[in-house]
């Protein structure tokens, strides 16, 4: 009897058993959050844009390059002549560092045979750093001893179609020798198309000048003669006296300029206006000894000033609290007497 009543109360007590072992086995059990199962998002993609294979990289010379110095594989050194953009971001800035070689040279010969050169552009910096290859495909022009323009033309050179060749027509009597001066401008191209991460470049991007509300008026003189430095005015006051070689930066308020020295034929009327940027070339005539100006247009203006450096004394002069009477006066100014006008 007794060992009936235990097997029954056993059998009473079976299911809460269960019941107490399932619901401690499931308060042990870690929950599982939503967050868990779904996997984190991925990183967003930047955003890229495309550079097209041939678009236009236009260079500029720093040194003269001759069919008479020039020797095959002699690196070449050339900069950016002006920014290249997609959309509004600038990808090659504007004096970026460009890499060529002079791949064939000959030198001019007797019977009227012309002297010839072949120049292969190779990369660009851009602005992130990063080099890229380019391939040149340009048209020049050359000029004989005689001081008649000859045609160049371009080619690829030993099967190369990356060379620019720069070589004067058959002249009639001698040949002559090419020469590439300082501040030519050279136009190469992109060589496959070029990916470019937006992000990146946005980075990258050059500062914009503060806001002055002034205009600049660069002044320059090339390097050629005669040394003398007659002065250069705005109105009647003195901007100061280049050296050959040098540039000085005037900054003004918007209005109405004489730009002047002491030539009196050739001065400069000048409306200028702010945050905008003009140029002007500072002459000395050999048999007058007098100095003379003349406006050019910004590309000339950008590529000279690039080859030039700062006014030694004082590099830029700031007008704006200059006597407005006399900076806007159309009189003449003083002659200065020629002992003034060394260097």
């Amino acid at each position: 009897m007794r060992d009936s009543l235990v097997r029954l109360l056993a059998r009473c007590l079976a299911p809460t058993a269960l019941s107490a072992f399932a619901m401690v086995s499931v308060a042990q059990t870690p929950p599982v959050f939503e967050s868990q199962a779904i996997n984190s998002p991925t990183a967003a993609q930047p955003e890229i844009l495309q550079l097209k294979d041939g678009t236009p990289v236009r260079l500029r010379t720093t040194t003269l390059i001759s069919s008479k110095n020039a020797k095959l594989g002699d690196e070449l050194r050339l900069r950016v002549a002006e920014d290249v953009m997609i959309g509004s971001l600038v990808v090659i800035q504007r004096n970026a560092a460009a890499v060529g070689r002079v791949a064939a040279v000959h030198r001019a010969r007797r019977r009227g045979i012309p002297g010839k050169i072949t120049v292969e552009i190779r990369s660009v910096e851009m602005i992130t750093g990063k080099s890229v290859p380019l391939r040149t495909q340009e048209n020049r022009r050359g000029r004989s001893n005689s001081g008649d323009i000859t045609d160049a033309f371009v080619e690829g050179a030993l099967g190369n179609p990356g060379a620019l060749v720069v070589a004067p027509a058959m002249l009639l009597f001698h040949g002559d020798e090419v020469k590439i001066p300082p501040n030519t401008t050279l136009v190469a191209h992109l060589d496959g198309d070029l990916p470019l991460d937006q992000s990146e470049l946005q980075h990258m991007q050059p500062p914009l000048p503060p806001a002055t509300g002034l205009a600049t008026v660069y002044i320059f003189r090339p390097k050629v003669p005669p040394t003398l430095s007659p002065p250069v005015y705005c109105g009647l006051v003195e901007i100061g006296r280049l050296k050959k070689g040098e540039y000085r930066a005037a900054l003004l308020p918007p209005g109405d300029y004489l730009f002047q020295s002491t030539d009196p034929k050739h001065k400069v009327q000048l409306n200028v206006e702010a945050e905008q940027t003009y140029y002007l070339t500072f002459g000395v005539s050999t048999w007058r000894s007098a100095g003379f100006l003349e406006l050019v247009d910004k590309n000339r203006g950008d590529d000279e000033v690039a080859l030039l450096a700062p006014s030694r004394t004082q590099p830029q002069v700031d007008l704006s609290g200059t006597d407005q009477e006399k900076l806007h006066s159309t009189s003449p100014p003083p002659q200065p007497k020629a002992s003034d006008e060394k260097p």
